[in-house]
């Protein structure tokens, strides 16, 4: 028997979309008593950016494994968000609606309707003293410590690996958390989707277990457990993320690597391995200037996660951040990759060296 977890969960999401939009209603003209103990948080965010590709690239896009920032040569939004996040006694729910490239790009494999949904979830505490939360809907990923929001990361751009990993995902959240510990248990629609492959009627599972040592170090263990192709051709895939952090007021340290592993056929022995290892840095002046950087290693030489790859990427960034105001970030980014194959065009030859120069701008107006 068919499984009906997609359709569900969509009715899920419409029923989030209804309520979030009549709370927003309520709270814009209406009164609370000082006994309401109920909260509505609107949230805004902005991200601009410019890319110049010292490549040659005739339609203004870098190549196909660049999910955000992948225009070229133009002003554009990479990321346009408006949230409502709404919390009374043991619920809580948030909607976050998002326009530009990243959009466009990374969700074109979603229904139409479905394109411009950051994260819709609604969660109930099942214990009434106690953080347990079961969590339905569309939920930012818990595989890496790269989101979608730039402004949360010490580079303008994401990594390869974060590109091609989910930024978020669709199902069940069981979680519970401490002051020292974060865990939960993942039942989802699939490796980055809402609606599920067409004939596949497996659920993905995932884990996430983040231990504090302190309020500076911390580290996380991440996996996802699931097949992205119908019935008749189920490939098991196993990815298994882990990284630590390590921050002051003055610099920061993130140092991460994922490993994972699908079945190369149908009922096959054999399987695909895929690899990354990325190290990032910042440095913080003063109140008004920061520098990023980041060192990168990709190797996916079966294509699992990008089919035009079949030997290792290496790549270096660095970024210049300067926040004037609270909330607004402009931002200046060199990047620059290596592959041991000529995959990037310049003039009439392809070259193995790509190079990228990003200016950007983030805010967040409340």
């Amino acid at each position: 028997m068919k499984l009906k977890f997609t359709f569900k969960l969509l009715k899920v999401i419409k029923l989030i979309v209804v309520i979030h939009f009549n709370l927003l209603n309520d709270s814009l003209f209406s009164q609370h008593t000082e006994t309401d103990s109920s909260q509505l948080t609107v949230g805004a965010y902005l991200e601009l950016y410019y890319t110049y590709d010292f490549q040659q690239t005739s339609e203004n896009e870098r190549p196909d494994y660049f999910y955000s920032y992948h225009r070229t040569n133009e002003l554009n939004v990479n990321l346009g968000l408006i949230s409502v996040e709404y919390t009374d006694h043991r619920l809580r729910s948030v909607l976050g609606i998002m326009v530009g490239t990243y959009a466009g790009k990374n969700m074109a494999h979603e229904l139409p309707y479905l394109r411009n949904i950051h994260e819709a979830r609604i969660g109930y505490q099942l214990h009434k003293s106690k953080p347990l939360w079961l969590d339905i809907g569309v939920l930012e990923s818990h595989i890496g410590f790269e989101s979608a929001t730039g402004a949360n990361h010490w580079n303008l751009s994401r990594s390869i690996l974060a590109d091609n990993t989910p930024y978020y995902s669709s199902g069940a959240q069981l979680s519970y958390e401490t002051d020292n510990y974060f865990i939960s248990l993942l039942a989802l629609n699939g490796w980055q989707r809402i609606s599920r492959v067409n004939d596949n009627t497996t659920i993905g599972l995932g884990h996430q277990f983040t231990y504090f040592f302190s309020d500076q170090f911390s580290v996380n263990s991440s996996s996802f457990v699931g097949n992205e192709f119908p019935n008749y051709e189920r490939r098991m895939r196993y990815h298994h993320n882990l990284f630590a952090k390590y921050e002051t007021d003055k610099w920061g340290l993130i140092g991460g690597f994922d490993i994972g592993t699908e079945q190369k056929a149908y009922l096959s022995d054999t399987y695909s391995v895929f690899s990354s290892a990325v190290i990032e840095s910042t440095f913080q002046f003063n109140t008004k200037w920061s520098l990023g950087l980041r060192g990168e290693y990709f190797m996916d030489n079966d294509g699992v996660l990008i089919s035009v790859i079949n030997d290792p990427i290496f790549g270096a960034t660095s970024t210049i951040n300067y926040e004037p105001l609270l909330g607004f970030m402009m931002r200046l980014e060199g990047r620059y990759l290596h592959h041991s194959n000529s995959i990037y065009s310049l003039l009439d030859e392809t070259i193995p060296n790509g190079y990228f120069v990003s200016v950007g701008i983030t805010f967040r107006p409340f």
